[in-house]
């Protein structure tokens, strides 16, 4: 069993976790298997879980910090979070839903040690049958948003599955949170994760800084983990969907300006229009209903978005 001591921490593994108490029991299985090269602590930050996730570290894995808090506090906010709370010198964000397959942690930490100039990296995710998932994202820039009215013909999160087989590291535009290794220097340099994200677009918005102080972002096909993904947002699919939408305004107000949020905004709500038109004309009720619904969280969350510009005037 591990215990506290005064080694040298080179990184501190940050997790979150909210009510994803058996998956987070496996993911801490597989950091203590998996990981051997490295000098290593775990930081778990709970948002106030209520199915024993907390009793489950303190009982099962004593060698693991854990750092409760008594609210939700989001992905971002409980992040910063895990990071005041912990000491190495890089600090590897994962996910309470990921398993590593191998030795992930030493490989990103190998790689970001001679690597000056990468300012955030990431290994290669995948299913639970080890097929590819979602690790690269697009850095979306605002005529990005307005390709929403050429979908479905244009797949604006199609995954990019030659990364994960690549030879060797390969540098991206921008990565998930799920899995991703920064300096904590560099963390502490932008200002860590943006407070006023709950949940989405935070590691995207954290990742446009760190890009703006000249660091690039890699993935290193190499390190190989597991996405289980969303097991701590199944059950409020309508809620997280508005979740998305309110942080999508935010992050296009924080990286372009108002003018481009207002801009995407009637792009989308033209698009919800039109369909619901054009559905209500062929007397297809169920998806004239799914448009209005779309309309209205659209409506919501951008009433929700300006009500926070008039609160920081």
């Amino acid at each position: 069993m591990k215990e506290f001591d005064d080694r040298k921490i080179d990184v501190s593994i940050v997790i979150v976790s909210y009510n994803t108490c058996n998956v987070l029991r496996d993911c801490l299985r597989s950091v203590e298997e998996k990981t051997q090269g490295v000098g290593y602590e775990v930081v778990v930050v709970d948002n106030a879980s209520k199915d024993g996730s907390q009793e489950m570290v303190q009982e099962e894995f004593p060698w693991v910090k854990l750092v409760a808090s008594l609210e939700n506090l989001g992905f971002g906010r409980a992040n910063n979070l895990g990071v005041k709370e912990s000491r190495g010198e890089y600090v590897y964000f994962l996910n309470s839903d990921t398993l590593l397959v191998n030795d992930a942690v030493s490989i990103l930490y190998n790689f970001m040690r001679v690597s000056e100039s990468v300012g955030v990296c990431g290994g290669a995710m995948f299913d639970k049958d080890m097929r590819p998932c979602l690790t690269v994202v697009r850095q979306h820039r605002p005529w990005d948003f307005h390709l929403v009215l050429l979908t479905p013909l244009v797949d604006m999160n199609k995954v990019n599955t030659h990364f994960h087989y690549a030879e060797g590291p390969r540098k991206v535009d921008c990565i998930i949170g799920a899995n991703m290794m920064i300096k904590r220097d560099l963390f502490d340099e932008v200002g860590g994760f943006d407070p006023d994200f709950f949940l989405y677009w935070e590691e995207v918005e954290l990742i446009n800084r760190v890009k703006r102080l000249g660091r690039s972002v890699f993935i290193v096909p190499e390190a190989r983990i597991i996405h289980l993904e969303g097991q701590s947002t199944r059950p409020v699919k309508e809620q997280l969907y508005r979740e998305r939408l309110y942080s999508q305004w935010l992050y296009i107000w924080k990286a372009y300006g108002r003018w481009s949020v207002r801009s995407v905004y009637f792009t989308h709500a033209l698009k919800c229009a039109v369909a619901r038109v054009v559905y209500g004309l062929a007397g297809v009720s169920a998806k004239q209903e799914y448009w209005r619904k779309r309309h209205e969280a659209l409506r919501v969350t951008y009433l929700r978005f300006n009500d926070l510009l008039r609160s920081r005037k």
